[in-house]
């Protein structure tokens, strides 16, 4: 009697167990993610939250897309085949040109995190010599070609002063300056850390003293994910924040996790995590400064004829602790 009582109880137990797990897989929201470049460490709290379950705590299962830049995560937006993407700034321009989206989220500011790389034995010095120059950049209308652009603009020179080529992802960018297709080309710093440290390439300048008050990076959400299932937005952005405050604290996991999935050195990404952590936001809220400079990289970039009303890009509703 004692046995069936045992196994009776051990079955219970085995049936609970497995409707738990079955109610939570059920509860669970399938969120498909589209960041515009691999290893960039701003993206890269999606997957380290994934791996830490963080996001399966807000009842999210990610499914992460790699695609080629800006211009893909808003192709991605607008077909439906993504719900979220992560992107630069300038990238909200594409939102007025009837993208179906808005940005939720800022989740860097100054772009501090992004480097001029070229060659290791480069003749080039400074930004004063890069005019005439090739630079790769990940897409027309991205971050990167913006900032090629305010380096023309920062020494007074016309727009296309400086030559861009719309390369895409690290690979497509380091082949390209192996050939020498292109002189530089503007990436995260981790890639220009992994190129210094094996003597291949350097950093020739970072943009932060170039556009200090910025969102560099931003988070959306499509129209339909933020009018049907605004819960899921919110939970998104929750699992974000809550994995920003966690890589905060556990420095040696993040790297691990993040030079695991960016195929960098650990030693390459731990430094990427001092350079990059103290530009990434902790609430999402847009700096009204950075704002104004959006506003009028549209119009620099030549992705609007004018200013934009931001209030009709940005909504910052469902963020953590919005009213």
């Amino acid at each position: 009697m004692r046995r069936f009582a045992f196994r009776a109880i051990l079955a219970s137990a085995i049936t609970a167990t497995a409707l738990s797990l079955s109610q939570a897989a059920i509860a669970a929201e399938k969120v498909r993610v589209g960041q515009s470049i691999a290893s960039c460490f701003c993206f890269l709290p999606a997957t380290i939250g994934q791996k830490m379950g963080i996001f399966q705590k807000h009842d999210l299962d990610l499914e992460i897309f790699v695609l080629r830049g800006d211009a893909q995560v808003q192709q991605g937006m607008t077909a439906g085949s993504i719900d979220v993407g992560l992107g630069s700034g300038p990238g909200i321009g594409f939102l007025a040109k009837g993208v179906p989206g808005k940005a939720v989220a800022a989740s860097a500011g100054s772009p501090g995190d992004m480097a001029l790389i070229v060659p290791a034995n480069s003749p080039l010095k400074s930004a004063a010599d890069l005019k005439g120059k090739k630079l790769g950049v990940s897409s027309a209308g991205s971050l990167t070609f913006w900032l090629v652009r305010r380096i023309a603009q920062g020494n007074q020179w016309e727009p296309n002063a400086i030559s861009t080529v719309a390369l895409g992802d690290f690979d497509a960018n380091l082949a390209s300056l192996k050939s020498g297709s292109v002189d530089g080309f503007v990436f995260g710093v981790e890639a220009a850390y992994a190129l210094e440290k094996d003597g291949q390439g350097k950093a020739l300048m970072t943009f932060d003293s170039i556009v200090p008050a910025f969102a560099g990076h931003v988070i959306f959400a499509t129209d339909a994910m933020i009018t049907s299932k605004p819960a899921v937005v919110r939970n998104f952005l929750a699992g974000w924040f809550e994995t920003i405050a966690w890589m905060r604290t556990h420095k040696a996991e993040a790297v691990k996790i993040a030079a695991e999935t960016a195929k960098f050195p650990e030693e390459v990404m731990s430094r990427t995590f001092d350079t990059v952590m103290p530009t990434m936001s902790d609430t999402g809220a847009f700096d009204p400064k950075a704002i104004d400079v959006l506003q009028q990289s549209f119009v620099e970039l030549g992705i609007l004829p004018s200013a934009p009303d931001m209030s009709k890009l940005i909504d910052p509703r469902l963020l953590p602790g919005a009213k």
